[in-house]
C-alpha cells in the first residue's frame, strides 16, 4: 500500500508508513501532531467470540520518520488491546521486533495467570529499544505544513539547513540509538564496590571532623554542622551547593571532602549503578536517545541515559569511560574528533590575523596566547601562563567576566581582569566581531551560525550600550553563533560519513566534538583515514580543520 496525499507520495519521499489499518491520515492526526493514538483502527474483520482480527498487522517505520509518540501510543495500550487489533510487533530496517520484545510487565498483577488475566495483564513500554525519537518537530510536519515549512525555511535563507544537514540527520540517529553502546557490567561492577569503600571511609573522617555522624546528603544537617557547629560564614545564608562549600574549603577541610563525597555519589548512582540496569535484555546495548532540537545552539543532547556528560577530566570519570567497549563481533573504538572547533570559528568569524596565523601554522594556540599577551618568548610560557590563556580563550566564547576567571583559576580579580585586558589588546579583531554579534541581534532581533540557523531574542534582552560585564542575554547570543556553528559543522559531517556500507564498523556515539565508532580490527585503519578525511569537510572555515583519531580497546 502506497501512502499518499495532497499530492505528495510519502512512501517515495519518507520511506514510508503502514500501522495496521490505520490510514495515513489518522497518522498525521495522531502522531505528527504529537497527540496519543486513541485507538488503533481495527486491521481487518474481528472474531465473534475473542474480538480479534483475523489478519495480523505490523507497524512499520523507516529510518527517516521515526516518533517517540507512536512508541508511547503502543505503551499506554494493554496487550490484550493491541493483540485484539493484532499489532503483533514493529519493523524497522526490514528487521521485525515482535511485540513480546518491545513490551515488558510494568510490575506482577498479583492476579491468577489465567489465559485472560494474561492477556489483560499491563505492559509498558521498553524505551531502550523503541525509544527512537527526538525527532526533528520540523520533520515531523509532513504534508500540508510541511510545505509551509518549506516555505519559511526558504524565506529565512535555511533551506541547506533543513534539506542537507537536519532532515538527512534523523536516520544517522534513528541508527544510532538502534545500534546502542555496548558496556562492560563487570567493569562497573568492581568500580561500585570500589567507590563505595572510598565513599564510606570518606564519610567517616568528615564524622570525625564533624564530631558526630549525621547525614551528609541532607543540605539541612550539613548546615548545621558548617554554619551553627563549626561557626563558619554564610556565604549564602544557609546554602550548601558547590559553590559554597568551594568558597569555604579554605576555612575548614570538611567543605572539600564533602564536595568529593558528593562527586562519588553522583557517579555512582548517574553511572556506575544506573548503567547496568539500563542494558537491554535482547541487544545486551545500552539505547541512549540523542535529541536534535533541544538546544537552543543545535548542538544534540544525549538521555536516557546521558552519556555526553560523563566526566573525562577526573580519573574517576575515566575509568568510567572505560566500561565503554567494543560490541560483539567488533575488536576496536575508534574515536574521532575536532581539535578547538570553537576557537577555530571564532578565528574564522573574526578574522584575527594573529589568531589565525598561529591555526595554519598547528600552532599551540594556548602557548601563543600566553607568550604574546604575557610578552614572553613562546618556550618561556610556563604552564600556569598556558592554563590562563586556555581559559580565557575558552571563557571569551562564553562571555566569561573577570569574577569568574578569578574564581576559575583562583587568581586575584584584579589579575584576572588585567589579562583580559590584554588578550583583547592583543586580539582587537575578536573584541569587535563579538561587538558586531552583539549590534547585529540588537538591530535584527536574531543571531544566526554560519548555515543559517537563527536564534530570536527578545527586545530590550541586548543592550545599545553595553558597559561592565555582558548580561545573559548577550552571552547566549555570542555562544549561540559560535557553538551553533561548529554544531552545525558537526552534524553535517555525521550525514556525509553515512552509511558506513564499505566497512565493518558502526557509529554509536557522538559527544559534542566526538564521534565514537565500533570497528573491527581489519577495517579499522581504513575506516580511521575515511573518517578523518570526511569530518574536515573540504576545509569549510579560513583556518584548517584538524580532527585527532585514536583507536582503543575501550573508551577513554
Amino acid at each position: 500500500m502506497r501512502l499518499t496525499e495532497a499530492g505528495v507520495d510519502f512512501t517515495a519521499k519518507y520511506g514510508g508508513m503502514q500501522v495496521g489499518g490505520i490510514g495515513w491520515r489518522a497518522v498525521r492526526r495522531h502522531v505528527v501532531k504529537l497527540g496519543k493514538l486513541g485507538r488503533l483502527p481495527t486491521a481487518g474483520r474481528q472474531c465473534a467470540a475473542c474480538h480479534t482480527c483475523t489478519r495480523p498487522s505490523t507497524l512499520i517505520l523507516p529510518n527517516t520518520f521515526t516518533s517517540r509518540a507512536i512508541a508511547d501510543a503502543v505503551a499506554q495500550r494493554s496487550t490484550a488491546y493491541l493483540l485484539r487489533k493484532r499489532v503483533d510487533g514493529l519493523c524497522l530496517n526490514g528487521t521485525k521486533h515482535p511485540l513480546g520484545s518491545l513490551l515488558i510487565p510494568c510490575a506482577p498483577c498479583g492476579k491468577k495467570k489465567t489465559a485472560q488475566n494474561a492477556i489483560s495483564c499491563r505492559f509498558r513500554y521498553n524505551v531502550n529499544l523503541l525509544h527512537m525519537g527526538s525527532v526533528s518537530q520540523i520533520s515531523m510536519k509532513l504534508s500540508n505544513t510541511h510545505t509551509s515549512v518549506q516555505d519559511t525555511n526558504e524565506n529565512y535563507g535555511t533551506s541547506f539547513l533543513l534539506h542537507e544537514i537536519e532532515m538527512p540527520l534523523l536516520s544517522v540517529l534513528a541508527e544510532m540509538e538502534f545500534t546502542g553502546v555496548t558496556v562492560d557490567s563487570d567493569v562497573l561492577r568492581t568500580l561500585g564496590k570500589r567507590f563505595a569503600e572510598k565513599q564510606e571511609i570518606l564519610g567517616k573522617e568528615i564524622y570525625e571532623l564533624a564530631g558526630h555522624p549525621f547525614n551528609i546528603a541532607s543540605p539541612k544537617q550539613l548546615a548545621a554542622v558548617l554554619f551553627d557547629e563549626l561557626g563558619l560564614r554564610r556565604v549564602k545564608k544557609q546554602s550548601t551547593d558547590v559553590e559554597v562549600l568551594e568558597e569555604l574549603k579554605e576555612e575548614h577541610p570538611i567543605p572539600a571532602k564533602v564536595i568529593q563525597h558528593r562527586h562519588w555519589a553522583k557517579l555512582r548512582g548517574t553511572y556506575i549503578d544506573a548503567l547496568p540496569a539500563l542494558i537491554h535484555p535482547h541487544t545486551g546495548r545500552i539505547h541512549s536517545s540523542f535529541n536534535q532540537v533541544v538546544t537552543a545552539t543545535g548542538r544534540l543532547s544525549s538521555s536516557h541515559p546521558n552519556l555526553q556528560n560523563i566526566p573525562v577530566r577526573s580519573a574517576e570519570g575515566r575509568e568510567i569511560r572505560s566500561a565503554f567497549v567494543p560490541g560483539k563481533g567488533f575488536d576496536l573504538l575508534l574515536s574521532c574528533d575536532y581539535s578547538q572547533i570553537e576557537l577555530r570559528v571564532l578565528a574564522h568569524f573574526s578574522g584575527d590575523e594573529s589568531l589565525c596565523e598561529a591555526f595554519k601554522n598547528h600552532e599551540d594556540i594556548h602557548t601563543r596566547v600566553a607568550s604574546e599577551v604575557f610578552e614572553v618568548k613562546p618556550e618561556e610560557v610556563d604552564s600556569d601562563m598556558r592554563r590562563t590563556a586556555k581559559a580565557v580563550n575558552f571563557g571569551v566564547i562564553y562571555g566569561q567576566s573577570a569574577f569568574g576567571l578569578s574564581k576559575q583559576l583562583g587568581i586575584d580579580q584584579k589579575e584576572a581582569q588585567k589579562f583580559i585586558d590584554g588578550y583583547f589588546a592583543t586580539y582587537s579583531h575578536i573584541r569587535q566581531y563579538l561587538e558586531s554579534i552583539l549590534d547585529d541581534c540588537l538591530e535584527k532581533g536574531y543571531v544566526a551560525t554560519l548555515f543559517g540557523r537563527r536564534r530570536d531574542f527578545a527586545s530590550g534582552t541586548i543592550r545599545s550600550v553595553r558597559t561592565g560585564n555582558l548580561n545573559a542575554a548577550e552571552r547566549m547570543a555570542i555562544n549561540t553563533v559560535i557553538q551553533g556553528t561548529a554544531a552545525d559543522l558537526m552534524k553535517l559531517a555525521m550525514v556525509k560519513l553515512m552509511p558506513l556500507a564499505p566497512f565493518k564498523a558502526n557509529l554509536f556515539m557522538q559527544i559534542h566534538d566526538e564521534l565514537v565508532f565500533e570497528v573491527t580490527q581489519e577495517d579499522s585503519e581504513r575506516l580511521s583515514e575515511y573518517v578523518v578525511e570526511t569530518m574536515l569537510l573540504n576545509q569549510p572555515l579560513r583556518v584548517p580543520l584538524v580532527v585527532d583519531a585514536e583507536l582503543m580497546t575501550c573508551w577513554k
